[in-house]
């Protein structure tokens, strides 16, 4: 989780707001100087008046774009502080700030950072300023593992898929055969050489805020990917429809596996992006780079 400043970070970053770089020693002097990243107006409280975030951030080396030691500063609609909060994002690429209300007491803001692997992961946290004086992340890292699946592959060219609630889905590989011939993990009879190795399940790389039930209130779509060996062959993407719990978190309403592989469902794409609705997005990251 992430932290409330103590008074003496509130009042360094009273001064970043400004644009003031605030050296408490020698040691810190030196440090890359935090620079304003992304900002937002959102109602936290459900008041009718709109609040300020602003997202701070610094560079680990000159000329680098990749982010770190990040603050958000929450202040009013006159421009006061109310609050500074460091998240549990330890860094990354391409912040950004979006709001929606999922608690029914104001919005919340949707804080996304690139962790700029190769599977395009980001790390999400979903932050609720209502009360200033106990800032929550309500979306967590933890959260950020999405649907709970495993995978291994099976004889004859397949994969299976299995899910916390007991299901499970049969794939057939996406590559031709002679791919996985070739790295030694089947045999031309497609008998498999190497069981110890397991397909990778990777975390949440979009998150979506959609009001599904029309009601005010947004649920979160996620989504995984699914891959093979190596990741470079995709078996197939996993979506899940979340709803927020005050008492008990985040609940999986349902899931669904789109498969990559032969089994191809086309369909896809589409049928996702059209509820992309009731996401709002705040500025981005702007780098030295930029």
């Amino acid at each position: 989780m992430g932290n409330i400043i103590n008074l003496k970070k509130m009042m360094s970053a009273a001064m970043f707001a400004a644009g003031l770089l605030v050296s408490m020693n020698s040691a810190s002097a030196q440090q890359a100087e935090q620079e304003p990243l992304a900002l937002l107006q959102l109602d936290v409280d459900g008041n009718g008046s709109l609040e300020t975030v602003e997202l701070y951030g610094g560079q680990m080396t000159r000329g680098s774009s990749y982010r770190n030691d990040f603050l958000l500063l929450l202040k009013g609609s006159d421009s006061e502080l109310l609050t500074a909060y460091v998240p549990s994002i330890n860094g990354g690429y391409d912040c950004s700030l979006e709001k929606a209300r999922f608690t029914g007491r104001g919005e919340q803001l949707i804080l996304s950072v690139g962790q700029g692997g190769d599977d395009g992961s980001i790390e999400y946290r979903i932050i609720d300023f209502a009360d200033p004086k106990s800032v929550k992340e309500i979306f967590t890292g933890s959260d950020n593992a999405g649907v709970a699946a495993t995978a291994e592959f099976m004889p004859d060219f397949r994969s299976k898929i299995a899910f916390a609630d007991g299901s499970t889905n049969y794939e057939l590989l996406p590559k031709e055969k002679e791919f996985y011939e070739q790295r030694g993990l089947y045999d031309v009879d497609g008998t498999l050489l190497k069981g110890y190795r397991r397909p990778y399940v990777g975390k949440i790389h979009s998150l979506v805020a959609v009001d599904m039930e029309q009601d005010g209130i947004l649920e979160l779509l996620s989504l995984q990917n699914i891959s093979g060996l190596n990741r470079e062959d995709l078996l197939g993407k996993l979506a899940g429809v979340w709803s927020y719990d005050d008492s008990s978190g985040w609940k999986l309403k349902s899931k669904t596996f789109y498969s990559g592989g032969k089994n191809k469902d086309d369909k896809f794409h589409r049928s996702y992006n059209e509820k992309t609705g009731g996401f709002y997005r705040g500025r981005r990251c702007m780098t030295a780079a930029a």
